[in-house]
């Protein structure tokens, strides 16, 4: 494998960039089971799929049916 120049191997990254967005997919879908609608936002399109922040803020409470927006980087 190829190093960067933080001495992360090319595998290392993929794993950590699968689970990035496993952990987005996981966010999406429990947003889904408590009966919300989810909007994703990409501000980055290469980046790790990580979740920056959501819109209502996390531990607000709304209505089923309700948007999230979700601001992926």
């Amino acid at each position: 494998d190829n190093h960067t120049k933080r001495g992360t191997s090319s595998r290392q990254l993929r794993k950590r960039l699968r689970k990035a967005e496993a952990q987005l997919l996981d966010a999406t879908a429990e947003l889904e089971a408590a009966g919300l609608t989810v909007r994703s936002i990409v501000l980055l399109p290469a980046g790790p799929n990580a979740v920056l922040r959501q819109a209502p803020a996390e531990g607000l409470t709304v209505q089923v049916g309700s948007e999230v927006t979700i601001y992926v980087f």
